[in-house]
């Protein structure tokens, strides 16, 4: 996780953008580009 935001930090909004950024990249992954 240290490489997706600085250590000691702490921000719900920040980590809900990487999951979401991780899961639109993985169903690229699943279905291609629909």
């Amino acid at each position: 996780n240290n490489y997706l935001r600085k250590p000691g930090t702490h921000d719900t909004t920040g980590d809900f953008k990487i999951a979401m950024t991780i899961a639109h990249e993985i169903s690229h992954q699943w279905f291609g580009n629909l």
